[in-house]
C-alpha cells in the first residue's frame, strides 16, 4: 500500500518591496542676509520662477527681486488703506489692555433680606406684593379643588402659606450684599450681567468679538488679549530678550544669530533654522 501524498501547501503571498520616493534636490544657503544688496557677492542668484508662478509674480528671477516685489505690494496696500504701524500697534495695545468688565460682569447682589426691616423679606413695591397675593390665592383654590377629589389616606395638596409684608418695600437688586444679613451671610446672590453691545465704546468695542447662543445659554466672545499683548511685545523686540540681574534694565537682547535658509522646489516646504553665534573675543571686549 502506497502512502497518501501530503496536500500541497498554498502559495504564500508575494510581498513587494515598498516604493521609495527620492528626496527632492535642495539648495542650502548658510549665513545669507536676505536684506543684502542684490550685487553682494555673498548673495547668489537662483532660478525661482516655479516658486512664484502660483502667486502671480512671474518675471521675478531671484530671491532679492521677490522680496523687493513683496515689499512694494505691501507698501502700496498700506498706502491705499491708510494703514500705518502706529495704527496697528495702537489697536493691539487697546485690545490687550481693555477691561472685560466693560462688556460682561459676574455680580454678587443683595438678597431679599439684606435691607428689609429687621432683615425680613423685602418687596420691590406694593404692586409686586399684591400680584404675589393674587397668585397665592389662585394656588389655594387649585389645592382645595384637588383635595376634594382625594379619598382615604392619599396625600393632600399643600396650601401655600400666607404672605407677609414685614420687610417693607424698596428692594433694589443692584445694591451690594449686607455684611450682616442673616439670610445670605453677606454673600448675596450671584448673577451674570452682559452690557448692551450696541453701546460699547473705546477699547471694549475692540475687545468684543460677537455673541454665541446655544442650548447651553448665552456666550459673549472676545478677542485673545494675551495674543494681542504678545504682538506688541514682538514689535518691541521683548520676545527676543531675556531677563538679567540688572534692576535698571532687566531685559537684555540675546546673542546674535545666523539664519540657515533651504530653498526647495515648488510646492515643497522651505525650512528656516536659526542658531546662536558663539561669542568671540572681539565681541566680549566690545561689551
Amino acid at each position: 500500500m502506497q502512502p497518501t501524498p501530503a496536500a500541497a501547501k498554498p502559495d504564500s503571498p508575494v510581498v513587494e518591496p515598498p516604493v521609495t520616493t527620492p528626496e527632492p534636490a535642495v539648495t542650502v544657503i548658510d549665513d545669507w542676509d536676505i536684506d543684502a544688496p542684490a550685487s553682494s557677492a555673498t548673495t547668489p542668484t537662483l532660478d525661482i520662477t516655479s516658486l512664484v508662478k502660483d502667486i502671480g509674480l512671474e518675471g521675478v528671477s531671484d530671491v532679492q527681486q521677490l522680496v523687493a516685489k513683496v515689499k512694494e505690494l505691501q507698501e502700496k496696500a498700506c498706502q491705499e488703506n491708510e494703514i500705518t504701524v502706529e495704527k496697528v500697534l495702537k489697536r493691539y495695545w487697546e485690545i490687550a489692555t481693555a477691561n472685560p468688565n466693560d462688556i460682561m460682569q459676574y455680580r454678587r447682589e443683595c438678597c431679599r433680606h439684606c435691607y428689609g426691616i429687621n432683615h425680613e423679606y423685602q418687596w420691590k413695591n406694593e404692586k409686586e406684593f399684591f400680584e404675589a397675593e393674587e397668585q397665592r390665592q389662585q394656588e389655594i383654590d387649585e389645592a382645595e379643588e384637588a383635595n376634594r377629589h382625594k379619598r382615604g389616606k392619599s396625600k393632600h395638596t399643600k396650601v401655600p402659606r400666607p404672605l407677609e409684608n414685614l420687610g417693607g418695600y424698596g428692594f433694589d437688586p443692584l445694591l451690594s450684599p449686607h455684611a450682616k444679613c442673616p439670610q445670605c451671610n453677606g454673600e448675596g446672590r450671584e448673577r451674570a450681567f452682559f452690557q448692551d453691545t450696541r453701546h460699547l465704546q473705546g477699547a471694549a468695542k475692540l475687545l468684543y468679538a460677537g455673541v454665541e447662543i446655544s442650548k447651553d445659554g448665552l456666550k459673549i466672545k472676545t478677542h485673545d488679549q494675551k495674543a494681542a499683548l504678545d504682538k506688541v511685545a514682538a514689535w518691541l523686540g521683548m520676545d527676543k530678550k531675556t531677563l538679567s540681574g540688572d534692576k535698571e534694565n532687566p531685559l537684555v537682547p540675546p546673542q546674535p544669530a545666523v539664519t540657515r535658509i533651504v530653498i526647495v522646489p515648488a510646492k515643497e516646504k522651505a525650512v528656516i533654522e536659526t542658531r546662536q553665534i558663539p561669542p568671540t573675543d572681539d565681541s566680549e571686549e566690545a561689551v
